[in-house]
């Protein structure tokens, strides 16, 4: 049996104009209370001092690895990482983010107890004025092939909440093995900027033999980021839902091993809301969204992932208006935000819209 301390790690963290976050992140790894581990910087073509703060610290700290690349997104810089990594078992975090000092530790005190190679965590979500927990909703322990299948790919792409899932299916807040990723990246779609991380973890799902989920351990910290395209209104979200559409399900068919279509089309109709809910949030009216998804020759194939449980408040009306086609619902889904707008402004004094 694998020594504890024999256990090697690749941690990989893409980097991209992060120069305000880089320091926290690569001293939250550096100072882990476990020191089996490389850490693979990958620059991702940088503008400001980001690959520079990479190189000082690569100057002092042989365990660091630094490429630097021409940009080519947040998936490519990964899977670069993950390429040019040596060690058995693999760690993303991203470069604005960061972890706590004995994140490794726990998750090589869980692989030696049980061997999973797929462990994860639970992290905590923070912005400036806030933090909360994000655990998951499934019960911990571990999940060998029989339960993955009956317990976790019933709710794996929809759990029948909104956007929501049985397993967080982020990169980080996981101990992956390698060998999951580098046979899972053929699945992976560079053109995906819209859930790059469901691309890859749906497939590592659907292959590996174990799934190990803990209790409690909160060892990761996300950091919200206003201007990720989940987070603001980008008239290429729509497109670029729709091709992640179509990349889980040719995922869907390329396994057959159970029928995630439903799950998926469930997902398509939540992201279709997300993206008008977003524009409804920003300046504009919501009309834009509104009319590229009405007109969209996907709309038919769309309304069959319509579930009306799913949703309350303004996503109920802006769901409502998706299946019906209506300008008339969406335009009284944005004077409900602007109402609610000015009841803040009243109430706080807010000077942007916050949903």
């Amino acid at each position: 049996m694998m020594d504890r301390n024999e256990i090697s790690i690749s941690v990989i963290v893409p980097v991209y104009q992060v120069e305000n976050y880089i320091d926290q992140c690569i001293q939250s790894i550096l100072q882990q209370t476990y020191s089996n581990f490389q850490l693979v910087l990958i620059d991702d073509g940088s503008k400001d001092k980001s690959g520079n703060i990479c190189d000082e610290y690569a100057k002092v700290d042989p365990r660091i690895k630094v490429i630097h690349k021409e940009n080519g997104g947040l998936m490519s810089a990964w899977i670069k990482g993950v390429q040019e990594s040596s060690n058995d078992f693999i760690v993303f975090v991203d470069s604005d983010d960061w972890v706590e000092l004995d994140m490794l530790e726990q998750f090589v005190k869980c692989y030696s107890k049980t061997h999973a190679e797929i462990i994860c965590c639970n992290f905590y979500a923070e912005n400036k004025n806030n933090r909360y927990v994000d655990m998951h909703p499934i019960k911990e322990g571990i999940y060998d092939r029989a339960k993955i299948e009956t317990e976790i790919y019933p709710f794996l792409i929809n759990d029948g909440h909104y956007l929501s899932r049985v397993i967080r299916m982020c990169r980080w807040a996981k101990f992956i093995k390698r060998k999951l990723i580098l046979d899972n990246l053929k699945y992976c779609n560079l053109e995906i900027t819209v859930g790059e991380d469901l691309n890859i973890i749906f497939p590592i799902m659907l292959t590996t033999n174990s799934i190990y989920i803990m209790k409690d351990a909160c060892l990761y910290h996300y950091r919200q980021n206003s201007m990720s395209i989940m987070n603001r209104f980008d008239k290429k979200m729509w497109n670029q839902v729709l091709i992640l559409h179509n990349t889980l399900l040719d995922i869907n068919d390329a396994f057959s091993i159970y029928d995630f279509k439903k799950q998926i089309e469930i997902d398509f109709f939540d992201l279709a809301v997300l993206c008008v809910e977003k524009e409804l949030y920003s300046e504009s009216s919501g009309m834009i969204s509104a009319n590229i998804i009405f007109n969209s020759p996907e709309w038919i194939k769309l309304i069959e992932g319509y579930n009306a449980n799913q949703f309350k408040g303004i996503k109920k009306l802006i769901s409502k208006a998706i299946v019906k086609k209506s300008y008339t619902m969406i335009g009284i889904a944005k004077l409900h935000v602007w109402l609610n707008y000015q009841i803040k402004i009243i109430k706080k004094g807010v000077t942007s819209y916050d949903n």
